[in-house]
């Protein structure tokens, strides 16, 4: 018997020790939404100690909030209780340390047994702040470098509708006489040409740069 005890607190303090050892917050509950167990990374995102955090609700512990004002999901200990397999805790969450620190996080909570009877939970969850904040870095960078490309394009476009335009204004000037009323007309046409231009060469600026480039002639276009 002494053995078996023996051979039943090794097993236990070995599987406590893998669990102390995982990058992933893990935190037992017990049917009652009380807690049983937080290893180290459960501590850490949490800012409670896990003697502090022994027999407290869960919610006490584990503050989530949606990021984007998204309702929460009901109950999760019963809802991974009922549904008997892992569920996600929820999308775009924000943990709400104890120490008024926020992280964003993703995690799983599934149901746990005792001789094939529900005990509890198990929560796992881990903090993606660096994660997203690189991801949405990415995105920007993609985009910036699709207007970019984009700017491009037009400014080959536009350049090319110039050249034609500010050629043929050139040429009707020098055979308008300065009295002509057309010439006022002509002239005005060269000014929007060439303001176009400068539009036109911010453009290619912006494509070669991959940055924001401020239009200076923007106020003037519209007017």
């Amino acid at each position: 018997m002494k053995e078996i005890t023996k051979s039943s607190l090794d097993c236990a303090s070995w599987e406590r020790a893998i669990l102390e050892s995982l990058g992933d917050a893990v935190i037992v509950v017990s049917a009652t939404k009380r807690i049983e167990f937080m290893n180290r990374a459960a501590e850490k995102l949490t800012g409670i100690a896990a003697g502090c955090a022994f027999g407290r609700a869960l919610t006490e512990v584990l503050h989530l909030a949606p990021e984007f004002g998204d309702e929460l999901r009901g109950d999760l200990v019963e809802l991974a209780i009922l549904n008997g397999s892992s569920i996600s805790l929820g999308r775009n969450l924000i943990l709400r340390s104890d120490t008024g620190e926020d992280r964003a996080v993703e995690g799983e909570i599934a149901p746990c047994e005792v001789a094939g009877n529900p005990h509890g939970a198990v929560v796992t969850f881990r903090d993606v702040t660096e994660r997203n904040r690189n991801e949405l870095a990415q995105s920007h960078d993609q985009k910036v470098r699709a207007v970019a490309q984009l700017a491009g394009f037009i400014a080959h476009d536009l350049n090319n509708a110039l050249t034609l335009i500010l050629g043929h204004t050139d040429k009707l000037l020098r055979n308008l006489s300065p009295v002509d009323p057309l010439r006022d007309t002509a002239e005005n046409i060269k000014d929007a040409g060439d303001m176009a231009a400068k539009v036109s060469d911010q453009l290619r600026l912006l494509s070669r740069s991959r940055r924001p480039v401020a239009f200076s002639g923007e106020s003037q276009l519209c007017d």
